[in-house]
């Protein structure tokens, strides 16, 4: 393989096979690669219009999307240069990159902070509305040109891009390609095989197992958003997906939510000793995950041997990795048909790997890049005279060849994120702190991985040095915030004779001996801020402070907010909402979710959802959407008695007029149906007035608590059977902890082809008048970005009000207004008073 543009031929001739899947946790997005080729000729051509020429960089700022796909693809096919960038930069380090980069474009992703004022931007999901050009030319693209920029340093020194040219990636992906190609025959019963990919595509790792593994293999890659382990497994199982990859800590939840849910994994694990007999014993645990999924492929840090025990125990595969970004990444894998546990696999075979004197890891070969583009100082190389690169790492290989991760050599600090952390930035920022005169940042031990740690000498004596820990925390990126610090007790640092270099040795040993510090202050660990928690819950209040920022003052990574998020509610037997919780600033919004979970209420823009059911109704709250009533044989049922029967009767009591449908047209759906309600003739009306192109489309929503209103839970156990064999109805429940559920399967609908049906007042009409709007639709419309059909229905409530058992004979209008999609960062409300004055517009 000569340049990346054999894998986009190969990606064209594979045509309708699924190539990737987005879920956000609500819908499912389906890519095939015939779309994602139509997706990468659109931006190509909008590169052309814009008059973008070979060696001209683009920066790429978003999360996982397909749409990331597409751009890269885009750009390769143009001999643009991406420069991507990770979602959770900041404006600040966005706007330094794109300067020292040169980047012509930023084009920015859908979770990314707002754009660097007067930054020229694209927000990718505009992607799929660029047209498709005629001409799918590019420029000739050889080995030498460079494909990306992937900048690895921090933000507050100097920028340093590791500059990757086709040689280098293509060298890293033939062996792996000619491995794949031997087994490919074996893998086409389980095709496709699915990737989730959980790693950010803006890291070497990512790119690998989410951009080209998966098309060498013809199978596909799902991205996610959300760390909740409960969110991992239920989208493993939902998509089918075969492997995950994923940096260590993610590894470790999973292990610890496992556990907590299934003591049975601490049991004797001599009981079953044959793969087959783990999967029976612990065949719970694989029915949650779903029968398809087999193996973890971990990378970016580190991974604890028990870790790799427990799951190898269970019957699920481990395969780590060893690779770094200036290697393009892979220096050495473990088999997946020969892993060696322990390890870290053999050389990929075109590389070579040295142990040097002192143990450190140094690689040589094709896939290693040559240069750095650093600020101030140009290009510097990656290499030393030899062609060696110096990794940094600590390592022996065994007498099978395979390698064994030691430690680290380098300064480097790696977080349990996977992301590098270069303490000269960091000190950069520390000592331009007023009352600090010199600083050190070493690694040390956090709750998981590495986390860095500032050894302070100050000006003059200060009791408590956290406030100008604070302040650098302020100016530093997320994963660079230092977490713990110490006071220097001597003058100076331990320097060498000749180049007075601190020695950053003798400082970490003296942090970690008993007295050798003055002041010793480390930011609580997620067990600790659960038991602050507990006490602002509870009497006495808690150790920290209600307006403590989970960022600014704690530090708090995305990986640390799920293990507070799981922690409390393991602890409270509650459901957190991950997106809120995500969103949540201070400790006291933190006990404000907390306590509004253990109430059993939750909001959406103030609309109250109550816990509290009666009697009859809490043994029927078993009333789940109905997938049953989506197969072919329930279809052809329901198609059947709506044509012979309530269509017919329909027909009987009403002469149905229908106004706008030519603006259901240009419509390929899904979209979100929204009508108000006057009577029980709305649904039927609506299936017929929409005719036979939406009519077997259509879900309606229907409150549980309707069919709780019989006497027994028997009667309404029946209704809801009739109405989902009938209508294809399903329920939206008023119950926390279900609320999520419906949602994701309105979500389901939507992604299956279903255009959901809802009735936003949330009840019919006492005078047939339109009530006002309940928040819901405009919380469904904005999480599942699609357009919402206003109706309006005139007429059934003369003909069959609230209280009528019968209906009388009528004419009824069928009104259709114009499609309404949500604007960006609009908020549920305000799109919900869209929705009504377009029906009262209607009216």
């Amino acid at each position: 393989m000569e340049t990346l543009l054999e894998l986009l031929s190969r990606i064209r001739s594979l045509g309708p096979r699924e190539a990737i899947r987005f879920s956000d946790g609500i819908r499912t997005e389906i890519w095939t690669y015939q779309e994602l080729d139509h997706a990468i000729t659109r931006f190509a051509g909008y590169l052309k219009r814009e008059g973008f020429a070979p060696g001209d960089r683009l920066l790429l700022w978003s999360e996982n999307r397909p749409e990331w796909i597409a751009v890269f693809w885009a750009c390769i096919s143009q001999g643009v240069v991406v420069v991507p960038v990770d979602a959770s930069a900041t404006p600040k380090r966005i706007s330094q990159i794109q300067s020292e980069a040169g980047a012509r474009l930023l084009v920015r992703g859908q979770l990314t902070a707002p754009p660097p004022q007067g930054a020229e931007d694209f927000r990718i999901q505009e992607l799929t509305d660029l047209p498709v050009p005629s001409d799918r030319s590019g420029p000739p693209i050889k080995g030498e040109d460079i494909v990306q920029i992937l900048y690895t340093s921090g933000t507050t020194a100097k920028p340093r891009g590791v500059v990757h040219r086709h040689r280098n990636i293509c060298s890293n992906l033939t062996p792996i390609g000619r491995e794949i190609d031997r087994y490919r025959h074996w893998a086409r019963p389980f095709q496709p095989v699915r990737f989730l990919d959980m790693v950010p595509l803006s890291h070497m790792f990512g790119q690998s197992m989410g951009i080209f593994i998966p098309v060498l293999l013809e199978g596909a890659v799902v991205f996610m958003t959300g760390l909740h382990p409960a969110a991992i497994r239920r989208t493993i199982r939902s998509q089918g997906v075969s492997v995950l990859v994923t940096v260590p800590h993610v590894l470790e939840t999973l292990r610890s939510d496992v556990e907590r849910r299934h003591p049975e994994t601490g049991l004797d694990p001599t009981k079953a000793r044959s793969v087959p007999g783990r999967w029976w014993r612990y065949r719970r645990i694989h029915r949650e995950f779903g029968w398809k999924f087999w193996s973890f492929i971990v990378g970016g840090a580190s991974l604890e041997v028990s870790v790799e025990e427990f799951w190898s125990r269970i019957g699920l595969l481990v395969i780590q990795g060893y690779g770094l970004t200036e290697t393009s990444p892979v220096v050495t894998a473990n088999h997946p048909l020969r892993a060696r546990r322990g390890t870290i696999g053999r050389s990929l075979g075109n590389q070579e790997i040295t142990i040097a004197e002192d143990g450190e890891i140094r690689v040589r070969g094709p896939s290693v890049v040559e240069e750095y583009v650093q600020s101030g100082s140009g290009v510097r190389p990656v290499t030393d005279s030899d062609g060696w690169f110096h990794t940094g790492d600590i390592g022996e290989i065994d007498a099978e060849g395979n390698l064994i991760y030691r430690g680290r050599k380098k300064d480097i600090i790696v977080t349990a994120d996977g992301f590098n952390v270069y303490p000269d930035d960091v000190e950069g920022v520390l000592n331009k702190i007023s009352g600090v005169r010199d600083s050190v940042v070493i690694p040390v031990p956090g709750s998981h991985g590495e986390v860095p740690h500032a050894v302070l000498i100050l000006d003059k004596p200060l009791n408590k040095p956290a406030s100008l820990i604070e302040a650098a925390n302020r100016l530093l990126e997320p994963g660079q915030r230092i977490r713990s610090c110490s006071l220097w007790p001597d003058a100076d640092f331990p320097r060498t004779p000749a180049t007075l270099k601190v020695q950053r040795r003798l400082v970490r040993e003296r942090v970690g001996e008993a007295g050798a510090v003055s002041e010793h202050t480390r930011d609580p660990d997620p067990s600790s801020l659960i038991e602050s928690i507990a006490g602002l819950i509870g009497p006495g209040g808690g150790r920290l402070r209600p307006n403590t920022h989970l960022s600014e003052d704690l530090g708090l990574s995305s990986l640390e907010r799920i293990d507070l998020l799981t922690g409390l509610e393991a602890r409270y037997g509650i459901e957190l909402d991950e997106t809120e919780f995500s969103e949540a600033v201070t400790l006291a919004e933190v006990e404000a979710q907390v306590e509004a979970a253990r109430d059993g209420t939750t909001r959406v823009d103030a609309m109250p959802m109550r816990r509290t059911i009666s009697d009859s109704a809490q043994a029927m709250s078993d009333l789940s959407p109905s997938r049953w009533s989506r197969n072919l044989i329930v279809r052809s049922i329901r198609s059947l008695v709506q044509t012979a029967l309530v269509r017919p009767l329909l027909g009987v009591f009403v002469r149905l007029n229908v106004e706008g449908l030519e603006y259901l047209e240009a419509i390929r759906g899904p979209v979100l149906f929204a009508s108000n309600h006057a009577s029980h003739l709305d649904t039927p009306v609506i299936l017929k007035g929409l005719g036979r192109r939406w009519r077997g489309r259509i879900a309606p929503a229907v409150r549980e608590e309707y069919f709780r209103r019989s006497s027994s839970a028997f009667f309404g156990r029946v209704e809801h059977f009739l109405a989902s064999l009938t209508f294809n109805t399903y329920t939206l429940p008023q119950q926390l902890g279900r609320v999520r559920e419906s949602l994701r399967y309105t979500g389901e609908l939507a992604s299956s082809g279903y255009c959901p049906l809802i009735f936003p007042e949330g009840k019919r009409t006492v005078d047939g008048s339109l009530g006002p709007l309940q928040y819901g639709v405009g919380f469904m419309a904005v999480r599942l970005e699609i357009p919402v059909v206003p109706l309006l229905i005139e007429g059934t409530f003369e003909l069959l009000p609230v209280g009528a058992h019968w209906p009388k004979r009528g004419e009824v209008w069928l009104k259709i207004g114009t499609p309404i999609r949500p604007e960006e960062d609009e908020s549920y409300a305000s799109f919900s008073r869209r929705l009504e004055a377009a029906l009262r517009a209607m009216a």
